[in-house]
């Protein structure tokens, strides 16, 4: 994945991925403005500088390879990548930061801990939000300016009397989320 911002007229932004894309294309791709989805699957976005406001905003293009090819449990989350862009009206557009962390949530099922390990190659804001189906948060973990490296986040599910059922891990890195299932048993 390579980022590229287009200058073009000053009223406009324009955001391009050079994606090296697979046959068939398995790649998935979610353009964020501050939080909200501004664009799906295309390689190529153009936002309205008079639409923004003056203070910063950050914008986020994720790109999952969804391929079914691999062999590796942990495939979608060595396979995601995040690109991200501080846009400002006064300053103009930053250079792209390319992140990507290494994120494993086990056992699944679970018994009693689950541990969430994942690794940082550059400075990011990062939490860890433990919920039930219904959406119900049970935990949360936030760094915000965690540093470069490995961390490990345990949840321990026998003292916080979590019942057996189904849940869900949602990793956020600054502001792309992955979310992975989790089933707890007795």
């Amino acid at each position: 994945v390579a980022a590229v911002p287009l200058s073009l007229d000053g009223s406009q932004f324009g955001f391009k991925l050079d994606l090296i894309t697979p046959l068939p294309n398995t790649l998935k791709v979610t353009w964020k403005l501050d939080g909200n989805v501004i664009g799906n699957n295309v390689d190529t976005i153009t936002i309205n500088g008079a639409d923004l406001s003056v203070t910063n905003h950050i914008l986020v293009a994720t790109v999952i390879d969804t391929s079914l090819l691999s062999k590796a449990d942990d495939h979608i989350s060595i396979h995601t990548y995040n690109t991200q862009w501080n846009i400002s009206r006064l300053t103009g557009i930053s250079d792209p930061q390319l992140f990507r962390a290494n994120l494993q949530v086990f056992p699944n099922p679970a018994v009693r801990d689950i541990i969430v390990k994942y690794e940082l190659e550059k400075k990011a804001n990062v939490s860890v939000e433990f919920l039930t189906v219904e959406g119900r948060r049970i935990s949360r973990y936030e760094q915000k300016g965690q540093l470069p490296g490995r961390y490990t986040y345990t949840l321990d599910a026998g003292k916080m009397r979590i019942s057996p059922g189904t849940y869900f891990v949602v990793f956020a890195i600054n502001g792309s989320r992955l979310t992975k299932e989790v089933i707890k048993i007795e």
